[in-house]
């Protein structure tokens, strides 16, 4: 199954650790504090399906906290069915259900939903990570017209698919009543046992209900180089709510080092040695390599906007935000953020990027607050600005953020 392990284990995990939290984390501490997002500029409609995860360290126990522009919620105060409810709660879905009704209806795999305009398209999950040789690898496609209140559902049949042992759904393009889906499909080469990865575009015509091509875009070996050398390949999309018209391939290569240290003595180290970037225009169905300045060299990439790609790089007390454009070869834009560093020296700040904006969470204040900022990638214009706050008259003291984990429910 390679990487897809994730797939199942991180959802069944996060369960867990919060049911572990109500059963076991229940706090000793005699006052608890509330907290609240405290908008410092901007507008308080960027921060309404945001909420900060966060750790809080008192001197008699620790809470798992959700904080909000409204509140902040203790997790080990809430009944299972609760943190189950919390848990499983997304705002995209309501608002789905909102516009469409009863079409969303049994439908709840947000990464299968696609709109565009007043369309709206459902994947059914169908290429499941348990879809073995042998098996029928069917795609039932759900269209929604919101004008015309017209409905339809179909199945198709992917073909050549016999040899694969997993099938996963990466995105999908609509253009010119051509439905597009991009899937990557793993199996195991026979002779050699090495796992190869296919991505694979399957165009499906809307009309006649058929799969009319299916071309194989790229190859990935999911194998280690050597026994201290390997590597590993992100799918990055441009539209996070939507059908996507480009995907930016990017496979890294690490290497680990032997490094040798008085206090810890010797130890092995990871180290970035290489990054190629391939752009895939799904229209057009072409795929091109992208060179990467020298300059950017030690940096992240995380986002893209058409022709301009952006680049993190965490460095001593700050964030490096790079914007590159490819097409012309030039950097666009060049931002840093402060970023806290811990007595062990890790980074406690965090960068992401959510629909063409940047989010920049960071402990301040001597880790007794969060610091968010959110920036309009486009125009480079800082859009919101706010720390977290505690409510009350009597404020709490003892106490610490370990950490800050932003969610995004839009």
């Amino acid at each position: 199954m390679g990487k897809y392990w994730k797939v199942i284990i991180i959802p069944l995990i996060t369960s867990i650790v919060f049911i572990t939290y109500y059963i076991h984390l229940q706090s000793n501490s005699k006052a608890i504090a509330q907290f609240f997002i405290a908008k410092q500029s901007g507008d308080d409609k960027e921060v309404e399906h945001i909420s900060l995860d966060t750790e809080i360290n008192y001197t008699d126990g620790r809470e798992m906290v959700g904080i909000t522009n409204k509140g902040s919620i203790v997790y080990s105060h809430l009944s299972i069915y609760e943190h189950l409810k919390h848990i499983s709660k997304n705002s995209q879905i309501n608002r789905l259900r909102k516009k469409y009704g009863s079409f969303i209806r049994g439908k709840q795999s947000v990464g299968r939903f696609f709109e565009k305009d007043d369309l709206l398209v459902h994947i059914d999950d169908s290429l499941n990570p348990f879809t073995h040789n042998g098996e029928k690898h069917n795609v039932t496609v759900s269209i929604y017209d919101l004008k015309t209140k017209e409905k339809d559902s179909f199945e198709v049949k992917l073909p050549h698919v016999d040899k694969y042992s997993w099938l996963f759904l990466v995105t999908a393009s609509l253009n010119d009543n051509k439905l597009k889906i991009i899937t990557s499909n793993e199996y195991e080469e026979p002779k050699s046992h090495i796992t190869l990865t296919d991505y694979v575009v399957y165009t499906i015509d809307i009309d006649t209900k058929k799969v009319i091509d299916a071309e194989k875009i790229f190859e990935y070996t999911n194998e280690d180089i050597s026994e201290n050398q390997y590597s590993t390949l992100d799918f990055h999309t441009d539209k996070k709510d939507g059908f996507s018209d480009f995907i930016m391939i990017e496979e890294r290569s690490y290497k680990d080092i032997t490094v040798e240290s008085e206090e810890e003595g010797e130890y092995n180290q990871q180290t970035q040695s290489t990054v190629a970037l391939k752009k895939y225009d799904i229209k057009a169905n072409k795929l091109s390599d992208i060179t990467i300045p020298k300059e950017l060299e030690g940096y992240t990439f995380e986002h893209f906007n058409g022709d301009v790609l952006y680049f993190v790089k965490q460095a001593e007390q700050s964030i490096h935000v790079v914007g590159y454009d490819h097409s012309k070869k030039k950097i666009t834009s060049k931002q840093t953020f402060d970023s806290f560093v811990d007595e062990y020296g890790d980074y406690r700040a965090n960068t992401i990027f959510y629909n063409n904006k940047l989010y920049v969470t960071n402990l301040i204040d001597e880790s007794k607050s969060i610091e968010l900022i959110i920036v309009d990638i486009v125009t480079g214009e800082t859009i919101y600005k706010g720390k977290v706050e505690q409510k009350g008259k009597a404020p709490v003291k003892d106490y610490v953020f370990q950490n800050a984990f932003l969610n995004i429910n839009q």
